[in-house]
């Protein structure tokens, strides 16, 4: 008689709970974690490194390929200071200009800026920025084929949009911007070029 319990429905039923459960998370684990990692290496730089390397990393250099006067060696020598190598920002737009550079610049008035209010006020102190703008965004020349333009000089005005790039601070104008971007969405399309993704030969 207590050989036949363990042949019962309630003993049966958990069991097989148990056991299907043991097989099926580990797998659904797997699946898991192999989708984030496709879907995190998009357009930003693929090494992975910056957390230990910083201005000196692959991730640094692979972030700022197309950007003058960069030094890997010592970040106050240099144009940029990487902070973030896959930075994301969205919001309105205030206005839009090509630059004597090359570089296409677009000033951003968006919710959550990185920069302190000393860097917002350095940055408004230029008309292009409004007196509204907190945040500049800059689309390298090399880029520009795949991030065209989505607009020039006061037409841009309220046009929202999204960005993903370097976040760097700028040590010749003292702020922190998005430059370069990889990835751009308006008007419900995105632009992206892979360009950053590894270091340039």
């Amino acid at each position: 008689m207590t050989q036949r319990t363990f042949l019962t429905a309630k003993f049966l039923v958990p069991v097989a709970v148990i056991i299907w459960l043991l097989i099926s998370l580990p797998l659904w684990v797997l699946a898991s974690r192999a989708e984030a990692q496709s879907s995190s290496s998009g357009p930003c730089p693929s090494y992975g490194d910056f957390a230990t390397g910083g201005q000196s990393s692959n991730d640094a250099k692979a972030a700022t390929n197309g950007v003058w006067g960069m030094d890997y060696k010592n970040s106050k020598k240099s144009h940029l200071t990487v902070l973030d190598p896959c930075y994301s920002v969205s919001g309105p737009l205030v206005y839009g200009e090509p630059w004597s550079d090359g570089d296409l610049n677009y000033y951003l008035q968006v919710s959550s800026t990185p920069n302190s209010q000393a860097e917002v006020k350095k940055l408004q102190r230029w008309n292009q920025a409004k007196n509204r703008a907190n945040f500049l965004e800059e689309t390298v020349q090399a880029d520009q084929s795949d991030l065209p333009s989505p607009c020039n000089g006061d037409a841009c005005s309220g046009t929202t949009i999204s960005y993903i790039g370097a976040l760097g601070y700028d040590n010749n104008h003292g702020w922190k911007e998005l430059h370069p971007a990889y990835s751009q969405t308006y008007n419900g399309a995105t632009q992206t070029t892979n360009h950053h993704q590894t270091v340039a030969k």
